[in-house]
């Protein structure tokens, strides 16, 4: 049974959870959720920081042309430039969470 530590949660953009168990992460974002592996999770969040830094700032930041893979080959996500600022800020913010729990883990007294 998963037992998750909240990575990241907003209200208004979504969550990310890890369980602490399996270490298999968990993100809820618009509607729908994307199970992850850590390996695929970092895989992912290369990539959107990378398609962020390579995207110019649109004039319609509402107009969903960016189309992002998920781990599944059927499922795609389809943003605009201001939902990939938040999925990027989503990520990157979920990392630092997992790497200071990482780093507590080394020293924990066990």
């Amino acid at each position: 049974m998963c037992h998750y530590h909240t990575c990241y949660q907003s209200d208004t953009k979504g969550y990310i959870v890890q369980c602490t168990e399996c270490r298999r992460l968990q993100m809820g974002y618009g509607n729908i959720m994307v199970v992850f592996y850590q390996e695929e999770f970092e895989s992912f969040r290369k990539l959107v920081t990378d398609l962020y830094n390579q995207q110019p700032p649109a004039e319609r930041k509402q107009l969903k042309h960016i189309v992002i893979p998920t781990p599944s080959d059927c499922v795609r996500l389809l943003l605009s430039r201001e939902d990939l600022a938040d999925l990027h800020v989503m990520l990157e913010e979920a990392d630092n969470e997992m790497k200071a729990r990482q780093l507590l883990e080394l020293f924990a007294v066990k």
